[in-house]
């Protein structure tokens, strides 16, 4: 099961919210997930992938980022609606990022700088499936406005805001689509 706790403004903590300033400062149970392989948090939403593969999210919502095709907040969880199961899950602070199973890349919620890599600045509230990148994600996370995948070469592929930059790629100019950086 997940516990969780501490800031509950959005229902993160997967209570309902009493509004800015709910917290709980010890651990609240989490019903309706069991058999879990992986739980990350974002900065507003949390998201577990479960032993079949399936995907649920909760807290914040506005932006699509709990990827059920709303815009509303969840104080429980609700199911992704995606098509492949599930293997990493990097959630940012107002979107998702997943790698499924078969190696590709999936990504929703707020995408005002790029960061979910589809080439625009349209939110989703939907998963939409990123252009094959250079190699296998093994590892994916989600910044405030940026997204970067470890590729299996040891590669990482980065996309997004990048002001300070936060992309790697020797400059500040966004990317809203995937750019590989090379580690030396």
């Amino acid at each position: 099961g997940v516990e969780c706790w501490g800031a509950n403004g959005d229902s993160q903590v997967g209570r309902m919210s009493s509004g800015i300033g709910d917290f709980a400062s010890s651990p609240v149970a989490l019903g309706g997930l069991s058999m879990l392989t992986v739980v990350a948090t974002g900065g507003y939403h949390s998201c577990a992938g479960t032993e079949s593969g399936a995907l649920a999210c909760w807290g914040a919502g506005r932006f699509g980022q709990l990827g059920d095709g709303g815009l509303a907040s969840a104080h429980v969880p609700v199911c992704a609606s995606l098509t492949s199961a599930v293997s990493v899950v990097g959630p940012g602070e107002n979107h998702t990022c997943v790698v499924t199973v078969d190696g590709s890349v999936w990504c929703w919620g707020l995408n005002n700088a790029g960061q979910l890599g589809l080439g625009d600045t349209t939110i989703r509230s939907l998963p939409e499936r990123l252009p094959v990148l250079a190699a296998t994600p093994t590892q994916i996370a989600g910044g405030r406005v940026h997204t970067c995948a470890l590729l299996s070469t040891g590669a990482l592929a980065c996309w997004g805001a990048n002001a300070s930059g936060q992309l790697g790629t020797g400059t500040t100019s966004p990317s809203l689509t995937p750019v590989l950086i090379t580690l030396p």
